[in-house]
């Protein structure tokens, strides 16, 4: 019987730029990373607007932004550690876990 590997697809996060002010920040999948060799700005998929739509109508804006803004949004997409900050002051750490 094939696994349920449901729980691992890219997931999606909320993110304010202060620039370009509240988008949507999807997690890379494989298939991102395959069309890297033919499409530099490949990540713009994981870009978009609130409601949705693609953050940007030609993916290659991404190249004429200014190198602070796509370099904010190049480190949100690739971002090693994936998850919302945690909620109220309950003692939680931001700090990224060493995975052990």
């Amino acid at each position: 019987m094939p696994r349920d590997v449901s729980s691992f697809y890219a997931r999606s996060r909320s993110y304010v730029d202060p620039d370009l002010g509240p988008l949507v920040v999807r997690e890379p999948t494989m298939a991102d990373y395959r069309r890297a060799a033919n499409d530099p700005w490949w990540w713009a998929a994981c870009l978009a607007l609130e409601d949705g739509s693609p953050l940007l109508a030609d993916p290659a804006d991404l190249g004429r932004l200014r190198a602070d803004v796509s370099t904010r949004l190049w480190e949100q997409v690739n971002a090693p550690n994936f998850t919302q900050p945690p909620q109220g002051d309950c003692g939680g750490s931001q700090a990224p876990s060493s995975g052990t």
